[in-house]
């Protein structure tokens, strides 16, 4: 957008250089013109065109005719005699005076570096803003002198101020310099810059746009107007003559919602240069020959595409514009020829730029790590969104413009050491640096970079990718630590070795006493607790046999109380051999259905319903984990009442595993809850309940009863995460 719009303004200002481009021609190729003549050529142009406030000719000594010693102090040279009138109107009258500082003014010793044309920085003089167009003079590539032409700049304003984009968007220009030359806000014409605009405003993308303005690049940035506060993109184009630049500003949200009529609206613009090229052309016609006909009709033939017109020659200064106007429109002829030939080309090529892009922009947006491209200058000029997420930044445009070592560096320095480096071995692998985050943190990253060059071969900046390795390098440090703590650990366990080869023997020998010992306490508990057993089973026999035999009820009640003293002898004598076992071995994950129908198998279930709805759970638990499950059921066989149903069920919770085995009894009363856990504690004072919360305790298992009184037992059994998993559906 903003380049059809440039190459438009371009097209006004190469018009605007056809007098001092044409004249400067005459004096190149006829040096039979004299001094005279040239006032008189000179006088002629301001007179006739009114946009001109000053044209001038300024000669190096005695480069025009080598007589500058015959004209000293007269009109139009200086005391020396140098030819350098200046025919103008800046009184309100026309006058005829010699150029002054010309040796060291911009306007005439850049050209004379250059060779080439130039457009001066404008200005405002009398209060009417204007600027100069100078062309070179030049014989044989010997820089003779220049033709300049001071023209008011008050139409380009007029002119910008009629664009329009979308519906409320607009255009501004703008000089080489950032000098406002046509913007909404009048007051800034010719007195402030594009960068005061951004100091004034605080925003850093007018700065940016300004340094892409003052090298001449092109671009686009989406951010705040800074007259009206919307969203908007500025789209920005150099002006190839005289490297202004042309700022066009569109509406975000009317852009967005015009991008269904882009490919009209290109036509249309399409259209529209044609038409504007051709009127410049025109204009520019008319403002030179305004009174000869025919280059006026020839140039509307040519601004209708009709390049084969030709104005026939004629004698004096005229005829020399007729010549030169012939050649253009001959030189117009090979361009368009060549462009002619090129447009198949060009649109193949603009078909795989485009499908280029494309690609590029899906892989620097999908990318994992950080792509960054700098200029010369060290600043930001590209960067993929994960930039700004590894930074901490709300977006890659918070990022883009600034400087990489002042705002993404913890330590400056060490970007000057790494561009050094990369300058001067062309690229550099695994590179590790300490980038500093938006908050201030650190953060370090690996890159790979490399120098990357312009169209011209010249190096451009660098451009690379990041990876992050932050935790990498914690990681690296603590190992470090670790090494330092361990080289410590080694010179102290150093210093104690001989003691330890001193005590190992007496180590080994307590070692298989110890082991001894326990076999044979094994051995002994064994044995204590089979003649225990058999001494239990033999006296049970005689107090049943004492009960049997007994001949009143009276008789019975000391065999009874005995009989229940040795079963809770037998009790406490089998939790003692449960517990002995119990974590002598490690842990190991036990499928949950399998152990407990193998733990009920031991007791007589007939008539109980049993349901089981597990999906191949395992949990991690002690090899006692039966005993749970067998004193569970147990429990409901025993205490149940009537009893008739048995389920095992399990469910996820945000805490872990939950089991839950139920029954349909009598249930357990409220106040009974956690004393049913505790030892000894019982209808018949057993000890499964508490045996089994030790059972599960080992691997961090907890176990508690809610069921609800009168609607049967339910105890909820918690593993926790990582002790349990589906063997199944973790394969799967």
């Amino acid at each position: 957008m903003s380049r059809a719009y440039a190459h438009d303004f371009n097209t006004e200002m190469k018009g605007n250089f056809v007098i001092p481009q044409t004249l400067a021609s005459v004096l190149e190729e006829n040096t039979s013109l004299t001094r005279p003549e040239v006032l008189t050529i000179l006088h002629k142009l301001l007179r006739e065109n009114p946009r001109i406030v000053g044209i001038d000719v300024g000669y190096e000594p005695d480069a025009f005719d080598g007589k500058d010693k015959e004209y000293a102090n007269t009109p139009g040279h200086d005391a020396s005699g140098r030819f350098m009138p200046y025919w103008n109107r800046l009184s309100g009258t026309e006058s005829l005076d010699p150029m002054v500082d010309m040796d060291t003014s911009d306007w005439y010793t850049i050209p004379k570096q250059t060779g080439k044309n130039e457009v001066i920085e404008p200005l405002i003089y009398g209060g009417v803003l204007m600027t100069s167009y100078i062309s070179p003079i030049q014989k044989n590539g010997t820089f003779l002198g220049i033709v300049g032409m001071d023209v008011t700049l008050g139409n380009l304003d007029t002119y910008v101020s009629r664009i329009h984009v979308y519906r409320t968007g607009y255009a501004f220009l703008v000089s080489n310099r950032g000098t406002f030359v046509a913007c909404p806000d009048k007051l800034l014409i010719g007195n402030r810059t594009l960068a005061w605009l951004g100091e004034e405003k605080h925003n850093e993308d007018l700065k940016r746009i300004a340094g892409d303005v003052r090298e001449g690049r092109e671009g686009y940035v989406e951010t705040v107007d800074p007259f009206t506060g919307r969203n908007v993109v500025m789209f920005y184009t150099p002006i190839q003559t005289g490297n202004w630049s042309m700022i066009i500003v569109a509406p975000t949200d009317e852009m967005l919602a015009g991008v269904m009529d882009r490919g009209r609206m290109m036509i249309l613009i399409g259209i529209f240069s044609i038409l504007l090229v051709g009127g410049i052309v025109v204009l520019v016609a008319r403002t030179i020959t305004e009174p000869i006909v025919v280059l006026t009709r020839s140039a509307d033939q040519m601004a209708t595409g009709d390049l084969d017109v030709h104005v026939p020659d004629q004698d004096g200064e005229l005829g020399i514009l007729a010549r030169a106007f012939n050649n253009m429109a001959g030189r117009l002829r090979e361009t368009i020829t060549r462009l002619e030939s090129k447009v198949s080309e060009l649109e193949t090529t603009q078909q795989a730029l485009k499908e280029s892009e494309e690609k590029y922009r899906s892989i620097l947006y999908n990318i994992q790590d950080v792509f960054y491209r700098s200029d010369r200058d060290g600043n930001l000029i590209m960067a993929s969104p994960s930039w700004a997420q590894m930074l901490g930044y709300e977006s890659v445009e918070d990022c883009l413009g600034r400087n990489i070592a002042n705002d993404f560096y913890q330590h400056p320095q060490d970007r000057r050491r790494f561009r050094q480096m990369v300058e001067n071995e062309g690229s550099v692998r695994d590179y590790e640096v300490e980038l500093k985050k938006k908050d201030g943190a650190s953060i370090f990253v690996s890159t790979n970079s490399h120098l990357y060059y312009d169209k011209n071969g010249a190096v451009a900046g660098i451009e690379g990718i990041f990876r992050d390795i932050t935790e990498r390098r914690l990681a690296q440090e603590a190992l470090s630590r670790k090494n330092e703590e361990l080289n410590i650990a080694y010179e102290q366990l150093a210093a104690t070795e001989e003691e330890l080869r001193k005590n190992f023997d007496e180590l080994n020998q307590s070692q298989r006493a110890l082991e001894q010992a326990r076999k044979k306490l094994s051995l002994l508990n064994a044995v204590t607790f089979e003649d225990i057993q058999n001494a239990i089973f033999s006296l049970s026999g005689f107090i049943n046999l004492q009960i049997a035999n007994a001949q009143e009820p009276s008789q019975e009640k000391i065999p009874r109380r005995q009989e229940e003293i040795v079963k809770k002898i037998g009790t406490s004598l089998e939790f003692a051999r449960n517990y002995q076992d119990m974590g002598i071995n490690p842990p190991r994950w036990q499928n949950v259905c399998q152990v407990f129908l193998f733990a009920v198998s031991h007791l007589d279930f007939s008539g109980m319903e049993r349901k089981i709805a597990l999906d191949d759970v395992e949990i991690y638990a002690d090899n006692l984990l039966e005993k749970v499950f067998f004193n569970l059921a147990e429990n409901t066989k025993q205490h149940g009442g009537t009893a008739t149903r048995v389920s095992l069920s399990h469910s996820e919770t945000p805490e872990g595993l939950l089991l839950i085995y139920e029954d349909n009894g009598a249930g357990v009363d409220a106040a009974l809850k956690e004393k049913i856990f505790s030892r000894g504690y019982g209808v018949k004072k057993g000890m499964g309940l508490y045996l089994a919360r030790e059972i599960l305790g080992i691997t961090g298992i907890q176990i508690k009863e809610n069921g609800v009184p009168g609607q049967g037992a339910r105890f909820e059994i918690l593993i926790p995460p990582q002790k349990y998993r589906f063997p199944h559906k973790d394969s799967g």
